[in-house]
């Protein structure tokens, strides 16, 4: 091959040596082969990577180095895209096709893995792609720091860990769905119709997975679960707690969880997808599909509120109908100054606000769907617990502890054993830092307040969704102070992705008046 490539370069080798030569090489190569085959045996399967880490540098190199031909199609990166996030929504995580020494095999994973193949390619071999994912980042300053920078924590807590391998696998887990979706996405939202697209598929994820926890409330479990073979069952454990009874402590009721691993959870989903709901209401262009939508809307209400029986997403639905309601009063109070309604319902709002704070505090129901009351004492209990122990981690190292420590670290468990943590922002900072926690903080809640504005400047119906996204972030802003599970964070890193295509979008040359 040499001699093909550099043919006055190399100096000719006699048989004996070429052959020699030849024969090292091949053994050379088959030993590391065996090697890495040997290693990958005898680690355990959260240090996998180590094995993998010369064939990954490998193809980065290889991507490194190749031409700038720009042959892979945005529709392809669309339609990848479009398949993990609906996939993500209606497919249950833990049924997956589980080989030895694969990782599982699901819907969401192979259409993350095309996205992942032909995202970086394209990255590596379009120059206009790298210019564009910049400029669309850099047009947004807030978002381009707060996430850097909350970035960089990810990687300068990484030797602070106490198990340095699993919190460098999780690490590299996170650049998949958090740091690359969200790049990816300022790319694809500069697109017109993408935004429109995936928030039609939240939707419809959302209706989808309403209405199968309206028969899983009927029948009281998971009734899907009993036919899942076990050859597709991706991990036994995560499978056992989606089967448990998730019911609070002294209240017979079933809490839905559909295609999400616990209600809480699913209830966090359907909070970031009702302001979508609605806003496809408003701007519905026929009497059925408005109707449509309302019910729709209704459905994920009920399923979000009453069937999931959690507070989080009682406090979400709030969010979303009366942020989406201030939103569109204070629009058309602003556009129609002579209209006495936009401007009524605009001023309305703090007695409105003060009269259902009223109502709280009157009625027991209400009272008991927004703020709990004595069945919800241990988990009020348990979070206060959890924050005392995590303040004083805090000062001792207000650096962080890695990513994946803040459960090991805070040390609160169930009675069962199992260690638990019960707030995000209070795994974040444990995981990351104070640093890393207002990073994060002006990341989510920045975004909100960024892309509401922008809303409110617009008139582009694509850029209109920009209302319904803010809605949705501060949502899981809030939600996030009492839940820590990450089953929807990639969403989150996906909608401030499409907050800096959009915001791109508005400074380039043709784009759409406002």
């Amino acid at each position: 091959m040499r001699t093909a490539i550099l043919p006055s370069y190399v100096r000719p080798l006699s048989p004996f040596w070429a052959v020699a030569t030849r024969l090292f090489s091949y053994s050379a190569l088959i030993g590391f082969g065996l090697l890495i085959g040997l290693i990958y045996a005898l680690l355990p399967p959260q240090l996998v990577f180590i094995p993998a880490s010369p064939v990954l540098i490998l193809t980065i190199l290889c991507l490194w180095a190749l031409p700038d031909v720009d042959r892979v199609p945005e529709s392809l990166l669309n339609r990848a895209m479009m398949l993990f996030v609906f996939a993500n929504i209606v497919w249950p995580s833990y049924i997956a096709l589980s080989l030895p020494g694969l990782p599982w095999i699901n819907p969401q994973r192979l259409g993350l893995f095309v996205l992942l193949i032909a995202g970086l390619i394209k990255l590596s071999t379009s120059s206009a792609m790298r210019r564009d994912i910049l400029a669309s980042v850099k047009s947004v300053p807030v978002i381009f720091w707060s996430f850097w920078i909350f970035w960089l924590t990810t990687v300068i807590t990484l030797p602070f860990s106490a198990e340095v391998m699993v919190s460098v696998k999780k690490w590299a887990n996170n650049q998949v769905y958090w740091t690359f979706l969200f790049l990816l996405s300022a790319y694809l939202a500069q697109r017109s119709g993408f935004v429109t697209m995936l928030a039609r598929l939240v939707v419809l994820g959302a209706i989808l997975t309403a209405l199968l926890s309206v028969f899983e409330f009927a029948q009281r479990s998971v009734f899907w679960g009993p036919w899942i073979p076990l050859w597709l069952i991706g991990d036994f454990e995560i499978f056992q707690t989606v089967m448990s009874d998730q019911a609070r402590a002294g209240v017979n009721m079933y809490r839905a969880r559909s295609t999400f691993t616990v209600s809480i959870t699913f209830a966090e989903f359907l909070s970031m997808a009702l302001p979508f709901a609605i806003h496809l209401a408003v701007q519905a262009s026929s009497f059925w599909k408005r109707a449509f939508m309302v019910a729709a809307t209704l459905l994920i209400v009920i399923s979000a509120v009453f069937l999931t029986n959690a507070r989080s997403g009682m406090n979400g639905c709030l969010i979303a109908a009366f942020g989406y309601a201030l939103y569109a009063a204070f629009r058309r109070w602003r556009e129609k100054r002579s209209d006495l309604l936009g401007a009524s319902a605009f001023y309305m709002f703090p007695a409105a606000g003060v009269a259902f704070l009223i109502l709280t505090f009157a009625w027991q129901r209400l009272y008991t769907l927004v703020l709990g009351s004595g069945q919800n004492s241990f988990s009020n209990d348990a979070r206060e617990v959890q924050w005392a122990s995590g303040i004083d981690k805090m000062l001792a190292n207000p650096i962080g502890y890695g990513v994946g420590q803040s459960g090991p670290v805070v040390g609160f468990r169930l009675p069962d054993g199992s260690l638990t943590i019960d707030s995000y922002a209070l795994s974040v900072l444990i995981e990351f830092g104070v640093v890393g926690l207002a990073a994060f903080t002006v990341l989510v809640l920045g975004s909100a307040t960024l892309a509401m504005r922008m809303a409110l400047a617009s008139r582009d119906r694509e850029q209109l969704l920009l209302a319904p996204i803010a809605i949705a972030l501060l949502a899981f802003g809030v939600i996030k102070t009492v839940l820590s599970q990450m089953e929807n964070i990639p969403l989150m890193f996906v909608m401030v992705g499409c907050i800096c295509g959009l915001a791109y979008r508005r400074t380039r040359p043709g784009a759409p008046s406002d």
